[in-house]
C-alpha cells in the first residue's frame, strides 16, 4: 500500500528519522530498507537488533505514527499515478482485487477511504492479522485465499524488497513497482517483470501481459 498506491515512504522515512532522532538515534537507509514491508512486531526486532535491546520501540514507533499522521492530515495523502485507472481497469474486467498490506487495518482503510479505492477490494488482509510479515508469503497466501485463486494465477505487485521476496517465496506472478529502493541483483532475480508506475501495469495488462 505505502509506496505502491500511495506515496508515502518518503514520508515515512522522514517521520522515523525524526522519532528516532529525540530519542537520542540516528536512522540509516539500511534501516528504511530493513522495515519497508514488515509488521510491527518484526519492525520492533529489526530496531532492537539494529540499537540494541534498550531501546523503547513502541515509544519510538508510537512517535513515528504520531508524526506521520499529523503530516498526512495536515498535507493529504498523495496517491501514485494511475492508481485509479488500474484499479478501475481491474473491476471493469471483473477480475478480483486484494489488498495486502503490512499495516495495520485501521490505518489501510483510512487511507483507501480517503482516496475511494476501499471498494474495489473484495479481500483485505493487514499486518495485525498475520503471525509472519513479508518476506515470508504468508501475507499473499491468506489474500489469494480470500479471492478463491491459486498463487501461480495471481498478480503481486509491490514496490518493497521484502514484497519482492515474499511473492517470490508464495509462487506468485510478481510485479515490481519500484518507489524508494533501485532492484539488486537479488531483487531482479526473484521479481516476474518490472513496471515504472501503476499506469505502465495498467497498460500491460490491456495488451494482454502476465494473463493466462
Amino acid at each position: 500500500m505505502d509506496g505502491l498506491m500511495f506515496d508515502t515512504e518518503r514520508l515515512g522515512m522522514d517521520a522515523w528519522s525524526a522519532a528516532l532522532a529525540e530519542f537520542g538515534y540516528t536512522y540509516t537507509d539500511e534501516l528504511g530498507k530493513s522495515i519497508r514491508g514488515r509488521n510491527d512486531v518484526d519492525i520492533h526486532a529489526v530496531l532492537s537488533k539494529t540499537y540494541g535491546e534498550d531501546i523503547p520501540c513502541l515509544e519510538v514507533h508510537q512517535r513515528t505514527w504520531d508524526k506521520l499522521e499529523y503530516r498526512l492530515a495536515t498535507e493529504g495523502v498523495p496517491e501514485k499515478p494511475g492508481l485509479h485507472e488500474l484499479l478501475e481497469w481491474l473491476k471493469e474486467h471483473k477480475i478480483p482485487c486484494a489488498l495486502a498490506t503490512s499495516s495495520h487495518r485501521v490505518k489501510a482503510e483510512r487511507r483507501c477511504r480517503a482516496a475511494g479505492v476501499w471498494k474495489y477490494f473484495s479481500t483485505v488482509i493487514c499486518g495485525d492479522m498475520i503471525a509472519h510479515s513479508k518476506p515470508a508469503p504468508d501475507i499473499f497466501l491468506k489474500a489469494a485465499e480470500g479471492i478463491d485463486a491459486h498463487p501461480e494465477n495471481c498478480l503481486v505487485f509491490e514496490d518493497s524488497f521484502n514484497g519482492v521476496r515474499a511473492g517470490h517465496a508464495g509462487g506468485f506472478i510478481t510485479i515490481m513497482v519500484p518507489d524508494l529502493d533501485e532492484p539488486t541483483p537479488e531483487i531482479c532475480e526473484l521479481y516476474t517483470a518490472r513496471a515504472s508506475s501503476l499506469l505502465e501495469v495498467r497498460d500491460r495488462l490491456a495488451q494482454g501481459e502476465w494473463q493466462s
